[in-house]
């Protein structure tokens, strides 16, 4: 049901889709979908809330086998991007299904649960980077915060539409991180 729905969503837009559309492309009926899911917006939800698992998941292989913290941070973030920067290029429509993700209240909180997930990860590196000298001591939890705003630009779909050249985004995101870096190193 979500893959179907998600492929409507970024082809269509989540304003143009409707249950009987996810439940054909899904072969049952409409009020079958409905044993599942309560409404669109549920299924909206369901279709963000797997992003987020996938993309958290990819973001944890990325991590596997590196110790440094640094570069821990760096490759979450970056597969981050590059996951997202792909979903927009796979689901144009996307934009629609993040516009209702800040505007629904239970949207919002599995938005603010992923980011959580990325802060808490990011924190616990910061720590150990400075546990070790690797960075200097600075309170680890705003530190965090400070990070992730330096990045959200890269971390946000409604920023990476208007990005002009594309092909420019993870390596501007690499110069970012070399200046939020140079200045933990410092």
């Amino acid at each position: 049901i979500l893959r179907h729905a998600e492929d409507l969503f970024g082809h269509y837009g989540l304003s143009k889709t409707n249950m009987a559309d996810i439940a054909a492309r899904a072969k049952m009926s409409p009020g079958n979908l409905y044993r599942y899911y309560r409404n669109k917006q549920a299924i909206g939800i369901a279709v963000l809330n797997a992003f987020f698992r996938q993309s958290e998941a990819g973001m944890e292989a990325a991590m596997i086998g590196i110790d440094d913290p640094e570069v821990r941070i760096r490759a979450m973030i970056t597969t981050g991007v590059r996951l997202l920067v792909g979903e927009m290029a796979r689901n144009p429509k996307i934009m629609e299904l993040v516009e209702f993700l800040l505007e629904e209240d239970e949207a919002w909180a599995h938005l603010q649960t992923h980011i959580g997930w990325k802060r808490d990860i990011v924190i616990a590196e910061l720590e150990r980077g400075m546990e070790s000298g690797q960075f200097r001591k600075a309170e680890p939890r705003p530190t965090a915060v400070n990070l992730m705003h330096a990045t959200k630009a890269f971390q946000m779909p409604q920023s990476l539409t208007a990005w002009r050249e594309p092909e420019t985004i993870l390596p501007e995101l690499d110069g970012v991180l070399d200046l939020v870096f140079g200045g933990l190193r410092g």
